[in-house]
C-alpha cells in the first residue's frame, strides 16, 4: 500500500481549487503554522540565550513605557549602573515585540507572535527568491519548505533563543537574488542585495560578517564571468554604500563607541574556536545529541543532503538560473565543511574567532542548499504534476522529520526538567550577556558591593534619585572646590549631563570615563549646590547618521515609486498600441 497515495489524492483536488500560485503559498503558510502549534503550551523552552534576550526586550518595553525610543541603554541592568545593548546589539526589528508587549498580553506572548512571524518571512523569502531564478512555482514551495523547517532554523529558535541569528533567517535569500541580478541577470536590479544586507545590519553582527565573506566567495567563484563585465561589480559597490547608508544610524554609533573605547567583546574574540568544531560524523543527523564537553547544535538536515544529491540525476543545458543553482549547491557544501575542522581554525582562519562558533557557517549552509535544492527539484520534477506531488509528500516527511525531532526533542527536554521561561525576573547575570560590551578593566559586579552610590572627591552631600527611567538625578550642596563626582553609571559616549541651580539656570557639563570606567563630571566652583540630570541621549555623530539613514531611506522609496509608476505607464501605453484581434 503506498501511504503517500492519500496525501498525493488530497493535493490534487486542493490544487485544482486553489489553483497553483495559491495552492503552494497557502499550503506553505499553513506548515509554518502548524509547525508553530507548541508554543501554544505554556511559556517557552528556556534556550542558551533565552534570559539575555528578555533582558533586552524587557529594557525596550520600559523605556517605550515612559516615552523613550531608541532604547539604548538597559537601564535597570547590573543594578542599575546600565548596560548598552541597544549600541551594540541591533534592536530595531524587535520593537514590534516591545509594542505588543505593552498592549497588555505579556513579553512572552508578544515574543510567541514574533517567532511565528519570522517564520513566515523565512518561507515566504525562499519562496518568492526561487521562484524570481527558477520561474517554478513547486520549486519555490521546495525552497520555503526546506528553509522554514530547517534543523538549524529549529535549533536557532528554541534551542539556542539565537534572537539574533534567526532574526537574519529571512534576510539570506534575498542576498542570493541580489548577487543573481549582478552576476548574470540585470545589475541595475540590485536592491534586492542591499535589503538583504540591510536586514542584516539590523538583525545580527555576526551573521552580517559571515554574509560579508560568503558574498565575496560567490563573486570570487563568478570572477570567469564578472572579467566580461567589470561593470557589474560597480552594482555590487552601489548596493554596498546604500547598505551603509540605510544601516548608518547603527552602524556610524557603534564604530564610534568601539573605535573610542576598548571594550570586553574585542579580548572574547581572540579565543581558540577549533574546540567547537563539527566531526564529519554529525554533519547530517538531525538527531538530538548527549551532553558533550562543547555543545555543537544537531546537524544540518538529512533531507538537505537527499536533495542536494538529486544534481546528479540531472543534465545541465547551463542556463543561468542552472548554473546559479549549482553554484549555490557548491557553497551549500563548502559552508558544511566549514563548520569541521577542514578548515584551519587554530592557524590561518584564527582571525574568525570572532565567530565564536565554526558551526555558524550552518546558517548559509542551510540557506544554499535550501534555495539550491528548490532549483534542483524544479528541474528533476519539470512541471510534471506527478513528479510534484511524490516529492511533496517526500519533502513533508523529511523536513517535518528534521522540524519536529528538534522542536519536539526541546519541548519535552524543558518540561520534563521544569525550564520553561514563564516571565521575566530581573537581577541575574546573564542580563549582561557575559558582560562583553562594558569597558575593558571595568568590574562589571561592582554595584553588588557599592549600591547606588555617588563617590564625590572631595566630599560632599550627595543624594541619589531615579524616579524616572533612565534618568538619573544627582543633587549636591557645599561644593566649593569643585568636586568630582564618580556617578553609579558605566560610561558610554553619549551620556548628557545637565546642571540645574537653585535659580532655575541651567547648563550642560563635560562628561567623561572614570578610572573605574564609570561616567564622571566635574562640578563648577561657582556653583554650591545645585541638581545634576544624567540621561543617555547618544552623540552628535549618533543623530546625523540618524538623519542620513531616513533620508535614504525616504529617498529609496520615491524611486522604487517612482519606477514602479513609469513601467506601469509603459506597460499600459504597449498594450493601447497593440491591435485588437477581433
Amino acid at each position: 500500500m503506498d501511504l503517500l497515495q492519500p496525501l498525493e489524492n488530497l493535493a490534487v483536488s486542493a490544487q485544482k481549487r486553489l489553483g497553483e500560485v495559491r495552492f503552494y503559498s497557502m499550503l506553505l503558510g499553513l506548515l509554518v503554522l502548524v509547525g508553530f502549534l507548541p508554543l501554544l503550551i505554556p511559556g517557552i523552552p528556556k534556550g542558551h540565550d533565552i534570559y539575555y534576550h528578555f533582558s533586552r526586550l524587557e529594557a525596550m518595553t520600559n523605556g517605550l513605557r515612559h516615552g523613550i525610543f531608541p532604547v539604548l541603554i538597559n537601564a535597570k541592568a547590573l543594578g542599575g549602573y546600565g548596560y548598552a545593548s541597544g549600541l551594540f546589539y541591533p534592536d530595531l526589528l524587535l520593537y514590534p515585540v516591545g509594542l505588543l508587549a505593552l498592549t497588555g498580553i505579556g513579553t512572552v506572548a508578544a515574543y510567541k507572535i514574533f517567532l511565528v512571524a519570522v517564520g513566515l518571512a523565512c518561507a515566504y523569502s525562499a519562496q518568492y527568491v526561487v521562484w524570481r531564478i527558477g520561474g517554478s512555482r513547486f520549486g519555490a514551495f521546495a525552497a520555503g519548505i526546506l528553509y522554514a523547517w530547517s534543523s538549524y532554523f529549529a535549533v536557532d529558535l528554541l534551542i539556542r533563543a539565537a534572537v539574533g541569528e534567526f532574526t537574519a533567517f529571512p534576510f539570506l535569500p534575498w542576498i542570493f537574488l541580489g548577487l543573481y541580478e549582478i552576476i548574470h541577470g540585470n545589475p541595475r536590479r540590485f536592491l534586492p542585495l542591499a535589503i538583504g544586507f540591510t536586514g542584516l545590519v539590523l538583525a545580527h553582527n555576526l551573521s552580517l560578517l559571515i554574509m560579508a565573506i560568503v558574498t565575496a566567495l560567490m563573486l570570487a567563484f563568478h570572477v570567469h564571468l564578472l572579467l566580461r563585465a567589470p561593470g557589474r561589480v560597480a552594482w555590487v559597490v552601489v548596493a554596498a554604500v546604500l547598505t551603509v547608508a540605510l544601516g548608518a544610524f547603527y552602524l556610524l554609533p557603534l564604530a564610534e563607541q568601539l573605535t573610542t573605547t576598548k571594550f570586553i567583546v574585542s579580548s572574547v574574540a581572540k579565543g581558540n574556536i577549533a574546540v567547537r568544531a563539527v566531526p564529519l560524523t554529525r554533519l547530517f543527523l538531525e538527531l538530538p545529541y548527549m551532553k558533550l564537553e562543547y555543545w555543537i547544535p544537531h546537524g544540518i538536515g538529512v533531507i538537505l543532503i537527499i536533495v542536494l544529491l538529486q544534481r546528479c540525476r540531472l543534465t545541465s543545458s547551463w542556463t543561468a538560473p542552472e548554473r546559479y543553482r549549482d553554484a549555490m549547491l557548491i557553497g551549500g557544501i563548502v559552508s558544511l565543511l566549514a563548520a569541521t575542522n577542514f578548515l584551519p581554525w587554530e592557524g590561518m582562519f584564527r582571525v574568525l574567532a570572532v565567530l565564536q562558533f565554526p558551526w555558524r557557517s550552518y546558517l548559509p549552509a542551510t540557506a544554499f542548499l535550501a534555495l539550491g535544492g528548490g532549483l534542483t527539484l524544479a528541474a528533476l520534477t519539470a512541471g510534471d504534476p506527478v513528479r510534484e506531488r511524490r516529492w511533496l509528500g517526500i519533502l513533508l516527511v523529511g523536513c517535518g522529520t528534521a522540524w519536529w525531532l528538534n522542536v519536539g526533542y526541546i519541548y519535552a527536554a524543558k518540561i520534563y526538567e521544569g525550564n520553561m521561561f514563564k516571565r521575566f525576573v530581573p537581577g541575574a547575570k546573564q542580563e549582561a550577556s557575559g558582560v562583553c560590551y562594558l569597558p575593558v578593566g571595568s568590574e562589571p559586579f561592582l554595584y553588588q558591593t557599592r549600591g547606588d552610590v555617588v563617590l564625590a572627591t572631595p566630599d560632599l552631600p550627595v543624594t541619589v534619585n531615579r524616579s524616572k527611567y533612565g534618568v538619573l538625578e544627582v543633587q549636591f550642596s557645599d561644593n566649593t572646590a569643585g568636586a568630582t563626582l564618580e556617578l553609579p553609571l558605566f560610561y558610554y559616549r553619549g551620556y548628557q549631563a545637565r546642571l540645574t541651580t537653585p535659580d532655575g539656570k541651567s547648563r550642560d557639563l563635560s562628561l567623561q570615563s572614570s578610572g573605574q570606567h564609570l561616567a564622571e563630571i566635574v562640578l563648577p566652583e561657582d556653583v554650591p549646590a545645585g541638581t545634576v540630570t544624567v540621561r543617555y541621549v547618544g552623540s552628535g555623530l549618533r543623530r546625523m547618521a540618524v538623519c542620513l539613514s531616513l533620508t535614504t531611506f525616504v529617498v529609496v522609496v520615491i524611486l522604487v515609486v517612482w519606477r514602479r509608476r513609469r513601467k506601469a505607464k509603459a506597460a499600459a501605453a504597449s498594450d493601447a498600441a497593440t491591435p485588437q484581434s477581433m
